[in-house]
This record gives structure tokens, sequence and C-alpha cells, in this order.
């Protein structure tokens, strides 16, 4: 893909949820004519910030080859949603294939999730392997709180644009049946020990990230 062809997809997909959200009520911070533009997260301004009531969403339009590059930008947005409740990240692929069916639509974006999902990992197993243990942890709970959101919606307990504390989320999908108790279980010790590497400055070992890695890349698997 040519700059010109990936910066028009990318146009097109920051109109699209321009007009998607405005008609959901929310108030649209976007470099785009007539709206306020967007303002700094940490280090980086994101394409898109979505606001409605105390709801805030942070969007960042990317082509799939783009997503190596964007790791520390999209890293910076997730731990901000992370340590704030009200706060999402949406990491959004822009597809080029925009003049399909509805079906054809559905098995495409399939395969860009699928996509986003299997880069998210490769990445983290190469931060692991780098020794950037923090970061590699914290692609590991993008990913799986991408597939948790995934399987919610599929399961039709979760809106698409409906934002829940994982904590919450993750009792919601295994009372509704969608994951057994050991799996439950196994969440909520992977998410009690991000937050502690968040909010206690604490420092993964390398042994239980091996693990960690292990048991994301089998619920992920699993959650397709």
């Amino acid at each position: 893909m040519n700059m010109l062809d990936k910066a028009s997809f990318e146009r097109r997909k920051l109109l699209e949820l321009i007009r998607e959200y405005s008609k959901l009520g929310y108030e649209v911070y976007a470099e785009y004519k007539g709206y306020p533009r967007p303002y700094k997260i940490g280090e980086f301004v994101p394409d898109l910030i979505l606001k409605k009531g105390n709801q805030m969403i942070i969007v960042e339009i990317a082509t799939k080859q783009d997503l190596r590059d964007l790791s520390k930008k999209t890293e910076q947005f997730a731990r901000y949603a992370e340590e704030h409740d009200s706060a999402r990240f949406d990491l959004v692929l822009t597809n080029p294939k925009h003049r399909l069916s509805q079906k054809e639509k559905e098995i495409s974006n399939k395969i860009l999730l699928a996509d986003v999902q299997k880069r998210l990992l490769d990445d983290a197993k190469e931060l692991f392997q780098t020794g950037y243990y923090e970061a590699s942890f914290l692609m590991l709970s993008i990913l799986l709180e991408n597939v948790l959101r995934e399987l919610a919606i599929k399961a039709k307990v979760l809106g698409v644009h409906e934002k829940m504390p994982t904590v919450q989320l993750i009792l919601l999908i295994h009372q509704r049946g969608i994951i057994s108790k050991s799996n439950y279980a196994s969440l909520r010790r992977f998410f009690d020990y991000r937050n502690r590497i968040l909010h206690e400055c604490y420092r993964p070992t390398k042994q239980t990230l091996q693990e960690y890695i292990q048991f994301v890349s089998f619920f992920a698997k699993k959650g397709k």
C-alpha cells in the first residue's frame, strides 16, 4: 500500500467514526474542519477523542502494517485507559476492501481482528525476549481485554460501544456461562497481577511472564 492509499483509508475511517459517534451524542475531538483538535495523552496525540458524560474513548487509526511502529503510542494510550475507569482505548484498523457485502465485511473484520491479536501476541513475545517485561505484560493485557470484549459482544452481553470495567466484564461472562470457573479464576489472577504492575510499580518476573504468555496464547485461540 502506498502512502496516498494509506492516508485515504485512514481519512475515510476517521470520517466514518466521526459520523457514527456524533449520531450517538459524543463530543468529538478530531483533526478535521469544524472540530476541536485532540489533545496529548502522555507524549502522543491520538487520532480521535470521544466524550459523552464521564465516558471517554481514545481512538488510534492504523493499517495492519503500522502496528509495530505504533507500539509505544498504543502502550501509552492503553495505560491511560487502564488507569481511568471511565476511559477506553480502541485501536481501529482501516480495511481497504470497503465495497463488500455485509457477509464479506463480517468475514473481513474477523480476519483483521485475528491479525491484530496475532500482532499483539508477537509484540509481547518480542518485548519479553528483549527484557521489556512490563511492556510485554501490557501487550498481553491489551490482547486479553480485546478477546474478552469480543466474546462478550459475540454473546450479546455487551454492546459494541459499551464500556465496562474488566473485572466486572469477567464476572459477567462467567455468570453467563461463556467462560469456566477455572478460567474465571485465572483471569482474575492475571488482572490482579496487572494492577500491581500499573499501580504498585511491580516488575513481573521472567517465569511468571512466560506462564502468562502461554495462558494468553491459549485463551486467545480458545476465544475464536
